[in-house]
C-alpha cells in the first residue's frame, strides 16, 4: 500500500544504515496489533504507524522513483500526499528508466520505488533482494497486470476477433 511504502521511506531517512529487513522490521515492530494470530488474515501485523519525531530532529527529504507511465505516477502522489502531509516529512522524485531507477535503490539513492516491473527486471531485482539491498513491501496492482495485452474496447468493438492473442 502506498502509505506503508511512504513509511518506509520515512524510517530509510531516519534510520540511514538499516537494511531492508530492519526497516520492515521497524514497520512491524511499531503497528498498533489488531487481530490475533498475528499476522491476520484482515490486518497483517496490524495498523501502521510510526512513533512520533521529536521537533529537534531535522528530516531529510524521501526520494520516489519516477517513471513515465500513469499508475506509478499516481501511486507516488497518494504517496507523497500522505508522507509530506500527513508525517510532515519532505519529499522529492527522480526521474528515469527502470533499469536506472531500480540501481539508485540498490545504491541508496532513491528511498521508495512504488512499481517496478518485474517481468522485464526480475533478474536486478531477484539479485537485489538476495543481496538484501531492498525489500518487498507487496504488490500494487494485480499480480499478472503487467503481462496483459490490452486493447481500447472501441478496438474489440471493431474488430471483435480481436479476443485473444494467437502464437
Amino acid at each position: 500500500a502506498p502509505h506503508v511504502a511512504g513509511m518506509a521511506a520515512l524510517v530509510r531517512q531516519r534510520f540511514p544504515n538499516y537494511s531492508p529487513v530492519q526497516v520492515a522490521n521497524y514497520l512491524k515492530d511499531n503497528a498498533e496489533l489488531r487481530e490475533l494470530p498475528d499476522p491476520g488474515n484482515t490486518w497483517g501485523h496490524g495498523f501502521a504507524q510510526l512513533p512520533p519525531v521529536s521537533p529537534v530532529e531535522k528530516l531529510s527529504t524521501g526520494v520516489f522513483a519516477n517513471l513515465n507511465w500513469d499508475s506509478v505516477q499516481l501511486q507516488n502522489r497518494i504517496a507523497r500526499q500522505i508522507v509530506e502531509n500527513g508525517y510532515g516529512h519532505p519529499t522529492n522524485l527522480v526521474s528515469g528508466s527502470s533499469a536506472t531507477l531500480l540501481q539508485g535503490l540498490r545504491d541508496g539513492d532513491i528511498d521508495v520505488a512504488m512499481e517496478i516491473w518485474l517481468p522485464n527486471q526480475s533478474l536486478i531485482w531477484n539479485e537485489a533482494l538476495a543481496a538484501g539491498e531492498v525489500l518487498s513491501l507487496g504488490t500494487s496492482l494485480g499480480s499478472v497486470w503487467q503481462s496483459a495485452f490490452v486493447i481500447p474496447a472501441y478496438l474489440q468493438e471493431q474488430y471483435p476477433d480481436w479476443t485473444a492473442l494467437k502464437t
